[in-house]
């Protein structure tokens, strides 16, 4: 399938009142990774490190859009359906819930794991090993049994 992708480019432009916005090139992979999501949710990690390999081994420019719908293949995500989540406006719909849902919660790194017990939350940032969610885990629910 030899399919042409035109996505929404440039600077980024925020609006204050409607919020919206241009993706810079180098956004471009991560609108298609919820693209990927909204394809298959089983698959789109798949596509993620296909998409990775690509830009990181292989020098691919994986901001073009034709370059995007590669790593779907190999992944195994229907690459009519990805490019239809690209072009229909519903992959930029969610990218931006995503992002708002990422300001919402204050992340700043990634990755980052949100611990919610009840009422009480920590945020663990960066690579974090068991211990340490176990600590974590073991001090909100010290007060309440939530698990």
């Amino acid at each position: 399938m030899n399919a042409s992708v035109k996505l929404p480019t440039g600077r980024w432009i925020r609006g204050r009142e409607s919020g919206s916005f241009l993706f810079r090139q180098e956004s471009i992979p991560r609108l298609a990774y919820v693209a990927a999501r909204l394809s298959d949710p089983d698959k789109a990690y798949d596509y993620l490190l296909c998409l990775r390999r690509a830009t990181v081994l292989e020098s691919v420019q994986t901001t073009k859009g034709n370059e995007l719908l590669k790593p779907a293949e190999k992944a195994g995500i229907d690459r009519s359906l990805l490019l239809q989540h690209l072009k229909d406006g519903s992959a930029e719909e969610a990218y931006r819930a995503d992002e708002k849902q990422a300001c919402a919660c204050a992340v700043h790194t990634l990755p980052e794991y949100r611990i919610c017990c009840g009422s009480r939350e920590r945020m663990i940032r960066y690579l974090a090993d068991a211990g340490t969610f176990i600590r974590v885990i073991d001090d909100l629910t010290e007060e309440k049994r939530c698990i």
